[in-house]
């Protein structure tokens, strides 16, 4: 790894430290959420007055006729309104159960205070078609929607829309924010999603088990787009699958410390120094061993391009980087069982890189 590459991300050092005080497409993915619906109590989204949606849900936030926000039952009836939709989307989540489908419907919902849970397991939260969930204001060190020691929710767009929802940030001149952040969750999956606009990794999953990015478009961040662990928040067996990854300025798919964990079959183009030309690395896809072991990591039918030099520091641009590793022709492995096989890289610096 180049000398001058940051031996450590301040950005998310930044977001480990939240973590811990708690918080204040190119083709439809294989994988299928598998959660329960409950028999009764349910409402069908097209019967509701917030218009977008279809399906049967528990819980649903919709725009309300008075400029403010409103959280509806399952019988269709208005349990609370607020003028602030950061309110009415944790209250939504705090009144949920495991098995419940809940539904943001069309809109967009200005996010002035950080949205998720620490409590609450087994949700599926869909965001319709048209539905913004927009960062309105400087959350510096936290994520916009953390997720922390929770399991078995799901975060997704309209199945049958591509990239429906829509996850913005505030600013990408803010180095500490990020997107969407799982700590230490088990089985979460995030899909159908378009999440953009972020100052610091756009998707941060640390010390997490079998969670999984599929089918979103992740674009424009100031650092990494998909970042899998960090030095004592390893995670294991999660996935980054049938996505798009585009104009992150340091690498677009990163691990520092993970086991078991794959990137398969993304498109990752665009990585370079449009947002942060002095500091960046550009790479596309990278294991970073400073952060912590990586082991048995498989990066597989990847598109990587577009992946230029940093021209101020003069290194980066690489497609495809194992640290330690041995690159081939098409290939690179090490010795701890990491490898990138059959991707198709182009259009970079350097295509494979042994860090």
């Amino acid at each position: 790894m180049p000398s001058n590459k940051r031996t450590a991300s301040a950005c998310a050092m930044l977001i480990l430290l939240s973590l811990m005080i708690g918080y204040a497409g190119l083709s439809k993915g294989a994988m299928t959420a598998q959660n329960v619906i409950p028999s009764s109590g349910t409402i069908t989204a097209s019967g509701n007055s917030g218009g977008g949606g279809s399906g049967t849900y528990n819980l649903i936030v919709a725009p309300s006729s008075n400029g403010g926000y409103s959280l509806e039952s399952g019988d269709g009836s208005i349990i609370t309104s607020s003028s602030d939709a950061a309110t009415i989307i944790n209250t939504m989540i705090s009144q949920s159960s495991s098995g419940y489908q809940d539904l943001i419907q069309a809109g967009t919902y200005p996010i002035y205070a950080q949205i998720g849970t620490s409590s609450v397991s087994g949700v599926t939260l869909t965001l319709a078609s048209g539905a913004v969930l927009q960062e309105a204001s400087d959350f510096r060190s936290n994520p916009m929607f953390e997720l922390r020691s929770v399991s078995n929710w799901v975060i997704q767009g309209e199945s049958d829309v591509l990239y429906a929802g829509e996850i913005s940030g505030y600013s990408t001149s803010d180095t500490d924010n990020a997107g969407i952040a799982f700590a230490g969750c088990t089985n979460c999956i995030i899909q159908n999603t378009f999440i953009t606009n972020f100052g610091c990794d756009i998707a941060f999953i640390s010390g997490s088990t079998g969670c999984t990015v599929n089918n979103c478009q992740v674009t424009y961040g100031l650092w990494n787009g998909v970042d899998f662990g960090y030095s004592g928040s390893g995670c294991s067996d999660c996935t980054v699958q049938n996505s798009l990854i585009e104009y992150c300025s340091d690498v677009g798919l990163d691990s520092m410390q993970s086991s078991n964990c794959q990137f398969i079959s993304n498109t990752v183009a665009h990585t370079n120094q449009y947002y942060h030309p002095g500091q960046n690395s550009h790479w596309g896809i990278a294991l970073e061993t400073n952060g912590g072991p990586i082991t048995n990591f498989l990066i597989e039918n990847n598109i990587v391009y577009d992946c230029p030099i940093n021209t101020q520091l003069g290194y980066g641009g690489y497609g495809i980087v194992i640290t330690r590793g041995t690159p081939t022709s098409n290939s690179i492995s090490d010795n701890n069982g990491n490898q990138a096989i059959n991707n198709n890289v182009y259009d970079c610096n350097v295509n494979y890189s042994s860090g």
